[in-house]
């Protein structure tokens, strides 16, 4: 797992590809942020050689759920004020649990002004070498994306408004299958065996769960 935080600042640059990247976050505007913070990260990722990432209902719950908590009491960590974890957060939601093998990740910032668009959150996070490998780590397939709108530290009332991110990243597959991909992998030879071996575990779409 790759777990990386920021609050955020930084000089923006304009994408070619994606929508709304620049739109400031509000109530109505939600879910065109979300989706052009997705793009944003396919945009890296395909840059980066990396496979792309496809939204997941699981994990959209999961990251969702945290960054409006850190809002609503005031902290700003991975790990909720109860000591529940990224992982404990996919565990409950479904995406992880008995008979299945995974790989998760999380990012979270929060940021005000002309700093809160997805287009500076991707910036500052890219420009951070933490944040930026867990962003275009290869063995990831699945995305949830957490938007609350309000910061995780108190603030003067007069303060600009602010948003909090969280995003989920993962992978998974089950043991039967991973089992049965590995025997396959283990009849060939040399670099062909390594590459289908990390196939298996999650370099490719081969094996990964649907739902």
């Amino acid at each position: 797992m790759a777990c990386c935080a920021v609050a955020l600042a930084g000089p923006a640059q304009a994408s070619a590809t994606c929508a709304n990247e620049d739109l400031l976050p509000t109530a109505e505007n939600i879910e065109l942020i979300r989706t052009a913070l997705i793009c944003l990260h396919n945009e890296e990722r395909e840059a980066a050689g990396s496979a792309r990432l496809r939204p997941h209902e699981k994990l959209m719950a999961a990251a969702g759920g945290h960054a409006h908590d850190m809002v609503a009491r005031q902290y700003f960590s991975h790990d909720s004020l109860s000591g529940r974890t990224p992982f404990g957060r996919m565990r409950q939601a479904g995406y992880i649990g008995r008979g299945i093998v995974w790989n998760a990740g999380e990012t979270i910032a929060w940021a005000s002004g002309r700093y809160a668009t997805p287009r500076a959150v991707m910036d500052a996070w890219m420009d951070s070498t933490s944040q930026r490998l867990t962003l275009v780590a290869p063995d990831f397939r699945d995305i949830g994306v957490g938007i609350a709108l309000g910061a995780p530290v108190e603030r003067d009332p007069g303060a600009s408004p602010a948003v909090t991110y969280t995003v989920d990243y993962g992978w998974r597959t089950t043991v039967r299958t991973l089992r049965a991909c590995l025997r396959r992998a283990s009849r060939r030879r040399g670099a062909f065996r390594r590459m289908m071996r990390a196939r298996c575990h999650g370099l490719a779409r081969q094996g990964a769960i649907k739902s």
